[in-house]
């Protein structure tokens, strides 16, 4: 089972667990501008939309579309939103891509990256082809039309084989200099544990592209394993967390990647941060988001067994060790999943939960999650502030594993489930 068909079945299920009502009162309006239909029409959104020109929304489905394809519920889709010309009328939606065809992609579910041209870049965790049962993922690129109303045009960039080069990439794409493409797979390497990889573009037009893998994750007590998404800092330093590894509670870890001549793949790994779990009751564990970069080099991320968001300092002298700190660890947050934001004015980090919010006729006591932010404190030393800014309830949305994209202080979305016709959805919250 897929990682997108797991998380809407425990959306569908209900399954129980301990999720309490957020603090703090809303100042948001949340409006629904779409509702999936399922079959050709997508199903089951499970990535924040990315943001693109003209303010128009691009995302991905994890089924639906091609009904005849290797998946019974379909293989996925690229779909765009164009907001309309008048604030309070509909938003138009368009299928980009249908996944499903000969050797491409099956189960889309990272966030799209723009890149130059309005080119769109992304990953499937399945198909492809390589050992794996079901495939073992692709990088794709999807080229805007020439002239409007006509077709977008896709690439499958490269194909995981499921060895030492990785597979199953599920993390979002990050776009480096000369365009070089970087991500990260959940299993491969040499360890089978996960590889952090390097795309470079062709020299000439339609050359191939060519892979370099910058790390394999080896998990166990030195390294982590099932990494779950990179991002590119300064001086070209990735940054990352990965699932489990670390430690001897498996908990596990926030690392860098940085240029080093000297080793032998040309980047050299630190582990930043080793989670300890439940072991020390009050840390962390399993990040399952991507980690933000703030004010000073500062990381940001969140993780999802022990609901926590955590901060990550930089040493204050070359050399020394970074400093782990707990912002706030409430069954309050649910269960962060998916891309958080951070406000570069207010410094606010938001996301979403995939379960909590309170009961609901529909989702059960496991609730339908919500969208929450994460204020600084106002005095040095002083408590950040966790406030919930909406609770989903089934109909206008349920499970918001995807998280939240931010343009002009509005934050995006998507829900796994739920909506019209509970096949999940995309929503606006604007203050």
């Amino acid at each position: 089972m897929t990682r997108g068909r797991r998380l809407v079945a425990l959306v569908a299920q209900s399954i129980p667990c301990i999720c309490l009502l957020g603090t703090g009162a809303s100042a948001a309006t949340l409006r629904t501008l779409y509702s999936f239909a399922g079959g050709s029409d997508g199903l089951a959104p499970q990535s924040a939309p990315a943001i693109g020109a003209n303010g128009v929304l691009y995302g991905t489905t994890v089924e639906g579309g091609n009904t005849q394809c290797a998946s019974p519920f379909g293989c996925g889709t690229v779909f765009a939103l164009t907001p309309p010309a008048s604030y309070g009328e509909s938003w138009t939606k368009t299928i980009v891509w249908v996944f499903g065809g000969p050797g491409d992609g099956v189960a889309p579910t990272g966030e799209l990256t723009v890149g130059s041209g309005g080119v769109l870049y992304g990953v499937t965790e399945a198909g492809g082809g390589g050992a794996c049962a079901d495939g073992c993922g692709v990088v794709f690129a999807l080229s805007p039309p020439a002239q409007a109303g006509g077709s977008w045009t896709e690439a499958v960039l490269y194909s995981f084989a499921g060895g030492t080069d990785g597979a199953g990439p599920a993390s979002n794409i990050a776009i480096g200099p000369g365009g070089v493409l970087y991500g990260a797979t959940a299993g491969g390497g040499t360890a089978g544990a996960g590889t952090v990889y390097a795309l470079t573009p062709p020299i000439s037009e339609g050359g191939t592209w060519t892979e370099t893998i910058l790390h394999s994750f080896a998990g166990g007590l030195d390294d982590g394993e099932a990494p779950t998404s990179v991002v590119l800092g300064k001086d070209g330093v990735l940054y990352g967390t990965t699932v489990g590894g670390g430690s001897m509670t498996n908990a596990g870890t926030v690392f860098s990647l940085s240029p080093t001549p000297a080793a032998p793949s040309g980047w050299g790994e630190k582990v930043l941060v080793r989670f300890a779990g439940y072991w020390a009751k009050s840390d962390a564990e399993c990040p399952l988001t991507n980690i933000v970069i703030g004010s000073g080099g500062t990381l940001y991320g969140t993780t999802g067994s022990i609901p926590s968001a955590f901060s990550v300092l930089p040493p204050s002298t070359v050399g020394g060790s970074w400093t782990e700190a707990i912002l706030n660890s409430s069954y309050s947050l649910g269960r962060p999943e998916g891309n958080i934001v951070l406000s570069a004015k207010t410094g606010t980090i938001y996301g979403t939960s995939a379960t909590g919010g309170g009961s609901s006729p529909i989702c059960g006591d496991v609730g339908c999650g919500t969208v929450w932010s994460l204020s600084p404190p106002t005095t040095e030393g002083g408590a950040w502030v966790l406030t919930i800014l909406h609770s989903f309830e089934g109909t206008d949305g349920g499970g918001p594993v995807g998280g939240i994209s931010e343009r002009s202080s509005v934050l995006y979305g998507t829900t796994a489930g739920g909506g019209a016709y509970n096949a999940g959805t995309v929503f606006q919250l604007a203050p």
